[in-house]
């Protein structure tokens, strides 16, 4: 029995760690939505037991793995690629309008909007496979077929994934360090990890994983 649990104990130290919160926590991961490094409110709250754990176990240190899922991620960053291409295009007509400085990344977007931006982004970038009429001009196409060649082109590099990877990892680190109070010396960000390996079949990658030390 003892050494079944010192098993355990080397095995899924997280998961011990939640026991002291109750059936049904698992604290050994986070999770991200597809193509993004933020974290919401649920996976803060998990953090914050987790912060909670290491401060009671002050000895402990801890790796971050961030992990990305091509199946999912890529379309992820595809759409976000747009969206601050949207912004910025926005960010551009407001100050040519005389109004005031907005950074692209705090431009909304109405639902209204989103036509004309896309249009303008759309004549903006070099999509080599744009339709064009017999004088060779891009030809005018509806806003969902913009969206889609849009989309199509922004495809993201092997290096955008490791970066987000990267970013998922970070985004942790600092929220342990900042909101939890956990010492930055004792978390440590090591090499990302691209697809679902040493997943359960059917686990999305989007995530960064915690192995106690």
């Amino acid at each position: 029995m003892i050494v079944n649990l010192l098993t355990k104990a080397v095995t899924a130290p997280v998961t011990l760690l939640a026991a002291a919160f109750g059936p049904g926590e698992e604290l050994g991961y986070v999770q991200f939505a597809a193509g993004s490094a933020e974290l919401d409110a649920t996976q803060r709250e998990k953090l914050d037991k987790l912060a909670r754990a290491l401060a009671d176990r002050p000895g402990l240190k801890m790796d971050l793995i961030g992990r990305v899922d091509p199946a999912v991620d890529n379309d992820g960053l595809r759409a976000a690629a747009l969206q601050a291409k949207l912004r910025a295009a926005k960010a551009r007509q407001l100050a040519r309008a005389g109004g005031a400085s907005v950074p692209a990344a705090q431009v909304a977007i109405e639902p209204q909007e989103r036509a004309a931006l896309l249009a303008t982004v759309y004549g903006e970038e070099k999509i080599p496979d744009k339709p064009r009429n017999l004088i060779g001009l891009a030809k005018t196409v509806p806003a969902d077929e913009m969206e889609q060649r849009l989309l199509a082109y922004l495809a993201p590099a092997p290096e955008d994934l490791r970066a987000l990877a990267n970013r998922r990892a970070t985004a942790v680190r600092d929220d342990l360090q900042q909101r939890g109070g956990i010492d930055r010396a004792r978390l440590f960000l090591v090499e990302p990890k691209i697809g679902g390996d040493g997943l359960p079949p059917g686990t999305a990658g989007t995530r960064v994983d915690f192995v106690l030390k």
